[in-house]
């Protein structure tokens, strides 16, 4: 199957309306690649959300211009099934070319519902799985273990013992995926079946990955007890656990353990101090025990710069790469500047070049994508005119709670780092997404 973003780019023939007004109730004219390829194409985008806005913006960036003269072609995208006077202006519903775009029309066979709860980067996979698919029609269940299996890679019916439990999940959180709320309940009721992970606290780690993380970070010390050689009974920190569930984790599982390393080094988890620090530090958990020296911070920025250097964001990359690509970043950057990294080493060098690349490959991503943020939707929020409606809407569901907007102005993300670790020393009740 051609890319779904092709298919929809194709409905935006130049030079076929000045105006189009889509009916796009799933957003997929919203995602970045469209959007780059629209203003490619020469296409000015608005989007029809709050009526007043949208009458300035119509009037000042498209009127103005048809008045003069100017050959521009305009897309209005409404989020809604049906373009009627109803809900959008008059004059715009009678001169724009109306267009209806839909996931079920992407998607035939697959449950409306099911496909309407992903997110539009998980679409790609859906493309490949789809191709060859048998005809019929799947209803919600099938459809969200057909989800499951293809574009998160997770057979629920499989995963029936704690290391392929913790795999599933470290594949999902360590890589940035975030499961629907509709398909985190049905995999949290597959896995339970026949009494299995009962004890686990999965309602809290399959959706949130934050949850996730401070599970196995509340777990991380007993390993390592056990791994320096003591005999600690489950019951002696149980009471310590903000997240019930199994006290102790297989760390040391091979299909848990190749994850350690990465964990620790992106910031996922925090080393610790632990008295057999000098044993375990000659073995494959040196990455989670707190170590001093100059040694020791060299090797670790060294695989810092390695893997930033291996995750740096092609061009045409969506924003959320660059956010994942910034974590690394950032805990390199606080590295190299840590007070404790008394003297200049032979990674200033490869910092330096790299920094310069990172630069160089962001500027031009700016170019490219940074005019279609922007029209984004503003959940999660990518830009900050996005964060005053989703505080709004976090009140609205939960009006018991209060917010509060705390804009530090200046601060890299390096420097959060630091400001981070402090936090979570000082209170490690505090949870940061």
């Amino acid at each position: 199957m051609s890319s779904w973003r092709d298919r929809i780019l194709q409905e935006f023939p130049p030079g076929a309306s000045r105006l189009t007004v889509v009916s796009d109730p799933d957003g997929l004219v919203l995602d970045e690649a469209v959007l780059a390829g629209l203003r490619r194409r020469n296409f000015d985008v608005l989007v029809f959300d709050e009526p007043v806005a949208f009458r300035y913006a119509y009037e000042s960036r498209c009127r103005h211009y048809w008045d003069d003269g100017k050959p521009v072609e305009v897309v209005v995208v409404a989020r809604m099934d049906a373009l009627d006077a109803d809900n959008l202006p008059y004059d715009v519903v009678q001169a724009g070319r109306p267009l209806a775009l839909g996931l079920d029309a992407l998607f035939p066979g697959l449950s409306r519902t099911v496909l309407g709860a992903l997110d539009l980067t998980h679409l790609n996979a859906l493309c490949d799985a789809v191709e060859g698919r048998p005809q019929g029609v799947l209803g919600d269940n099938a459809t969200k273990d057909f989800v499951l299996r293809h574009v998160f890679g997770i057979a629920p019916e499989l995963v029936r013992e704690p290391p392929s439990l913790l795999r599933a999940l470290l594949r999902i959180h360590h890589g940035g995926q975030s499961i629907p709320p509709l398909l985190g309940e049905r995999l949290v009721r597959v896995l339970r079946r026949d009494g299995r992970f009962e004890e686990w606290p999965l309602e809290q780690i399959v959706p949130d990955p934050d949850a996730f993380f401070a599970f196995l970070q509340e777990r991380w010390p007993r390993f390592l007890g056990h791994a320096a050689g003591s005999q600690t009974t489950p019951e002696e920190h149980d009471h310590d656990f903000a997240h019930p569930g199994p006290a102790d984790l297989p760390f040391d599982h091979d299909d848990v353990r190749v994850y350690i390393d990465n964990l620790f080094r992106e910031g996922f988890l925090r080393p610790i101090d632990h008295a057999a620090a000098g044993t375990l530090a000659d073995s494959w958990i040196a990455s989670g025990v707190r170590t001093s020296g100059d040694d020791a911070d060299t090797q670790r920025l060294e695989r810092l710069l390695d893997a930033a250097t291996n995750a740096l964001p092609d061009p045409d990359a969506r924003y959320g790469d660059w956010l994942r690509f910034a974590r690394t970043w950032a805990e390199a950057g606080a590295l190299a500047l840590s007070p404790e990294r008394r003297t200049a080493d032979a990674t200033e060098p490869n910092l330096s070049a790299l920094r310069d690349r990172v630069d160089a490959a962001f500027a031009e991503w700016l170019g490219r994508r940074y005019a279609s943020l922007a029209n984004l939707p503003p959940s999660p929020p990518v830009m900050l005119h996005h964060v005053p409606g989703v505080l709004a809407r976090h009140l609205d569901e939960a009006p018991e709670h209060k917010a509060a907007l705390l804009v530090v102005d200046g601060l890299s993300m390096d420097q959060w780092v630091v400001v981070r670790e402090e936090l979570a020393r000082r209170r490690p009740a505090y949870r940061f997404r």
